[in-house]
């Protein structure tokens, strides 16, 4: 497979829109069963104008993450770190306050639009009642502008009074990215936003959140399994793995000649061109381990890489430099030695 990655654009270079620090997120547990950090230690930032793609498998703390930045974590999960959002700390603010954010400044396009979508209420329902929480219209105003920012997602105009399970699965993502876009938002969290999508759907929401990009000046913030989106879209990618970031930099870089084995082992399950495969099925990457089984010691991805020594089960590695980046693995060259 061929990968086009997109330019960093020059507004990048700019201060962060999104800047976290050091954020850990420690769900409740079970009782008798000690929490565990489900995001340790995790820092990035979302430049302005740019697209940042977080990737990983399932349990990664990609959502979570995602979650924390909008405070929409379960009752009785505990946060720390810093979350700053165009220079104020999320995590000082109280639940009114927040709501000014939400929809406003950081809209979020939800992971399953088929349960995220009321199935008792219409799509330009869904959009009319966003539009009046974020611009605080009502009436024949609010239904205009959902129409207009239905029409801009490419949600047509005879489909406006549709019941979600009328929908294809495209043309219910395209709705909730009209709620997400309602407000007019800085910030665009799109969650697997071509989850569950044929191969042409999932081509036009890709297009389409390129299109929104360029024409609105947004931030795009995308979690995703699908590498060769993440390639067309992504200015920068963060790797997460176990609740940690294990490698990241500009896309071009990570998808190309990724530092991390744990990345290149994810480009390495993706399916080839023409059908057949010449890889060497020996290093399919293992099953996802269940959460308890990942190691107190060492490095987490240890178990399943192929590269493993055995210092790697003894020493929880940092991020070491790149030479644009930087990966959480012993085997990067020392700061000051990468090239």
């Amino acid at each position: 497979m061929t990968i086009e990655t997109s330019a960093v654009p020059a507004s990048a270079q700019a201060v962060p829109l999104l800047r976290v620090r050091d954020l850990r997120v420690t769900l409740p547990s079970a009782m008798g069963v000690a929490a565990v950090p489900v995001v340790d230690g995790v820092s990035f930032v979302v430049h302005r104008g740019e697209t940042l793609a977080i990737v990983g498998e399932s349990g990664a703390g990609k959502s979570i993450t995602a979650a924390a930045v909008m405070q929409l974590l379960p009752d009785g999960a505990r946060v720390t770190g810093s979350i700053d959002f165009n220079g104020r700390e999320l995590t000082q603010l109280d639940e009114r306050a927040l709501q000014s954010v939400r929809g406003r400044e950081i809209g979020l396009v939800f992971q399953d639009p088929s349960t995220a979508l009321n199935p008792m209420y219409s799509a330009g329902w869904h959009v009319t009642e966003a539009v009046t929480l974020a611009r605080a219209l009502k009436g024949k105003a609010a239904k205009e502008a959902a129409h207009a920012v239905l029409l801009q997602v490419g949600f047509p105009s005879a489909r406006f009074h549709a019941y979600p399970h009328e929908l294809s699965g495209g043309m219910r993502q395209r709705a909730m990215l009209a709620i997400a876009l309602a407000g007019e938002p800085q910030l665009l969290i799109a969650d697997e936003p071509t989850t569950a999508l044929d191969v042409i759907a999932s081509g036009r929401i890709r297009a389409l959140l390129a299109e929104l990009r360029h024409q609105r000046g947004l931030s795009l913030w995308v979690i995703s399994h699908d590498l060769p989106m993440v390639a067309e879209l992504a200015d920068r990618v963060v790797v997460m793995y176990a609740g940690e970031v294990v490698e990241h930099g500009p896309a071009h870089r990570v998808l190309r000649a990724p530092a991390h084995p744990y990345t290149r082992d994810l480009l390495e399950c993706l399916p080839p061109m023409g059908g057949h495969s010449t890889r060497d099925h020996r290093h399919r990457l293992p099953v996802i381990p269940p959460a308890d089984s990942v190691p107190s010691e060492g490095c987490r991805y240890a178990p399943r890489c192929r590269d493993a020594l055995a210092l790697c089960h003894a020493e929880h590695p940092t991020l070491r430099p790149t030479a644009d980046g930087e990966a959480r693995c012993i085997l990067v060259p020392a700061t000051g030695d990468a090239q």
